[in-house]
C-alpha cells in the first residue's frame, strides 16, 4: 500500500510540474529600425515594441495582434556577448515574407534584449 501512495504522490508531482512549464519556443531575429509603415494586420499599433512575423510564425495571419515574450539566448554572427539578461514583450503587427528570422523586432525592442551591433540573435520565445 505504501508503493502505491508514493508511485501516486510522484505521478501527481510530475503532472503538477507540467502545468507550470513555459512552452517557449527557439528562433532567430533581426530588427528594422523606424519609421515603420506597413501593416498586414490591419491594426493601428502604438508603442515601439513591436514585430513582424516571419513566414514560420506568421500561421497566415492569425498571429496578428499576438504578443510574445521575447529572450535572446545567444549569438548568431561573430559579436561577442550580444544577449542582455531581460526578456521584452512584443506585438506582432506585420508579416515579413521575405525575412529568414522568426520575427524581426522593431529596434527598441531588439535593443532591450541584444545589442544592435549583432544584427540577429538566437532567441526563445512564447506567447
Amino acid at each position: 500500500m505504501g508503493t502505491y501512495l508514493k508511485l501516486f504522490v510522484m505521478v501527481l508531482g510530475m503532472a503538477g510540474c507540467l502545468v507550470f512549464v513555459d512552452c517557449a519556443a527557439n528562433g532567430t531575429a533581426s530588427f528594422f529600425r523606424p519609421p515603420y509603415t506597413r501593416n498586414a494586420c490591419g491594426r493601428k499599433h502604438t508603442g515601439t515594441l513591436i514585430a513582424v512575423a516571419g513566414n514560420s510564425t506568421w500561421e497566415k495571419g492569425r498571429t496578428c495582434g499576438r504578443k510574445y515574450s521575447v529572450q535572446c539566448i545567444g549569438a548568431i554572427n561573430h559579436a561577442p556577448h550580444p544577449c542582455k539578461p531581460v526578456k521584452v514583450v512584443v506585438e506582432i503587427v506585420d508579416h515579413c515574407p521575405h525575412c529568414h528570422e522568426t520575427l524581426s523586432l522593431s529596434e527598441d525592442a531588439f535593443a532591450k534584449i541584444a545589442n544592435v551591433d549583432a544584427g540577429i540573435v538566437k532567441i526563445e520565445y512564447s506567447e
